[in-house]
């Protein structure tokens, strides 16, 4: 078996316990992203940040993927999508093995090649913040800084 047909096996196997906990990155799999980010509403996939792609914009919406509309794409990757709620899907892993997607921007619509940028890094955030005698704000990106959120 070649080493990418192994790692598809144990991801499909993974997705099987739909846990978003539990993923399989090989060590020489660095990974690559679209260099932005949607969220589904109905049968779109909107923009809301493009970091790296920059010729997205955010309110930019995703009608279709390699020439398959959004709620057939949902029927066919019900698996990877954990069968969540529209607006809980996360479509990285599908992007990313994307060619191309057709785009509308207010009235214009326009077909997009989809490009891989190597994620970077973001800095985490810890935070606190009193808002009033009665609430606070804590942020917290990740848990791996152990004394920055021990407070």
């Amino acid at each position: 078996m070649h080493d990418d047909d192994l790692v598809k096996a144990v991801k499909s196997y993974l997705l099987d316990f739909q846990d978003h906990h539990v993923v399989f990155r090989p060590s020489s799999n660095i990974g690559f992203t679209n260099g932005f980010v949607t969220r589904r509403y109905e049968n779109k996939l909107y923009v809301t940040e493009a970091s790296q792609e920059k010729e997205l914009m955010v309110g930019d919406a995703i009608c279709s993927i390699d020439n398959t509309d959004i709620a057939v794409l949902t029927a066919l990757y019900k698996k990877e999508l954990y069968n969540e709620t529209n607006e809980r899907q996360n479509w990285e892993n599908i992007l990313v093995n994307a060619k191309k997607c057709m785009v509308h921007r207010d009235k214009t619509a326009f077909e997009f090649t989809l490009r891989k940028y190597t994620p970077v890094a973001e800095l985490p955030v810890y935070s606190f913040k009193k808002i009033n005698k009665k609430t606070c704000l804590l942020t917290l990106s990740d848990f791996n800084n152990e004394s920055a959120i021990n407070i």
